[in-house]
């Protein structure tokens, strides 16, 4: 940190660190497939959390820091577009995640259903289950509107309650 930096801005800084750390490399980690990339992209967030001046970014700040992992994780990805021969092979969903218990056998079937939504779908729904945020800090981080990202959701869980529910489903003969 530097050293002219004011104790208060210092503290904060620490503060969203402690906060934020973990849920971003979560988040990041569901864009970019492996832990090393997605710890990068949580460190970049962090390294231009203390680059930017704190008025700037709002207070909390994790919806700038999610804007910023998301659009770093995104940068990761067209490269690796670009470049297919450096993209590592996909790396399975692991639990738990932040702010989820683990105890319920049924959640790995969840998480499988969830990969079937599109790829919106499972931002919007990992941005509001998984991680906290409300509409108008989805609506900071991705861009879509809340009436849209309030849809998505409605949709997204309406089709994840319908999968989970099919006759053939483990989850369906659980109930």
């Amino acid at each position: 940190m530097n050293a002219t930096m004011d104790k208060p801005h210092a503290s904060w800084l620490q503060e969203s660190f402690t906060a934020y750390e973990s849920r971003l490399i979560h988040y990041a980690r569901q864009f970019v497939g492996d832990w090393e990339t997605a710890r990068d992209v949580a460190q970049d967030s962090f390294l231009k959390l203390c680059q930017q001046e704190r008025h700037k970014v709002g207070d909390p700040p994790g919806a700038w820091l999610y804007r910023v992992a998301r659009n770093r994780a995104l940068d990761i990805l067209r490269h690796r577009k670009r470049h297919p021969q450096d993209e590592l092979d996909g790396v399975e969903e692991t639990l738990p995640h932040p702010g989820v218990e683990a105890k319920d056998e049924r959640l790995p079937l969840v998480w499988e259903t969830l990969k079937k939504l599109t790829p919106k779908q499972q931002e919007v729904v990992r941005l509001k289950f998984l991680h906290g945020l409300s509409y108008q800090e989805i609506r900071k981080v991705t861009g879509l509107s809340e009436s849209n990202i309030g849809f998505i959701i409605h949709t997204a869980v309406r089709e994840l309650r319908d999968r989970l529910q099919e006759p053939g489903s483990k989850q369906g003969q659980m109930k």
